[in-house]
């Protein structure tokens, strides 16, 4: 990131930082421990960079990393079937919008979340009676310079696809439902006019 090459799992629970034009030197490690508010960082997975370093758990929580310490964690918002594991991830836009998208094998199927808050946007999974099925889920990577555009290897095969617009929301139980009156004008039976 900004001409930087950042590692991850080299070391314990450190990333590792190698400073542009300067690959030949030892890299420095960026984690401050200090920063970490007792956090602890070594169980994650895999690592990606927006200008906020962000750190992958199984479980599917997200660490934000930032000013070479802990800041928050992004947490999913309850969703079925649960989250059983997450392999991979994807997080798009600015780090201040975006999304995270959610690789999960297990379940076949590849979980979008807003970037800010872990609600859950959706499931993107085959059908049933599809072709294709993401039994061999493994990367997805979000190209979002128009419309989005995922891209999921899926075992052998890279598959291109469209992002589809997230589902509707249900409404609440006891949400009104709004009608529109119509007037009707009474008329009198056949046999009377």
């Amino acid at each position: 990131y900004d001409g930087n090459l950042y590692v991850w799992g080299a070391e314990e629970g450190q990333i590792l930082k190698f400073t542009t034009g300067r690959y030949g030197d030892l890299p420095v490690p960026w984690i401050d421990p200090t920063k970490l508010g007792g956090h602890d960082v070594g169980s994650a997975i895999d690592m990606a960079i927006d200008g906020n370093i962000y750190l992958l758990h199984f479980d599917g929580k997200v660490d934000v990393m930032l000013a070479n310490g802990f800041d928050r964690q992004i947490v999913p918002e309850t969703i079925t079937p649960p989250i059983a594991k997450v392999t991979d991830f994807f997080v798009s836009g600015p780090p201040e919008s975006g999304y995270v998208f959610l690789v999960e094998p297990l379940n076949e199927r590849i979980i979008q979340i807003d970037k800010l808050t872990g609600k859950v946007i959706q499931q993107i999974r085959t059908r049933p009676e599809a072709s294709v099925r993401f039994n061999e889920l493994s990367y997805v990577y979000a190209d979002d310079s128009g419309r989005t555009v995922l891209y999921i290897v899926n075992g052998s095969q890279v598959l291109r696809v469209a992002l589809p617009a997230p589902p509707r929301p249900f409404r609440s139980a006891g949400t009104a439902v709004p009608v529109t009156p119509t007037t009707t004008t009474p008329t009198a039976p056949a046999n009377q006019r």
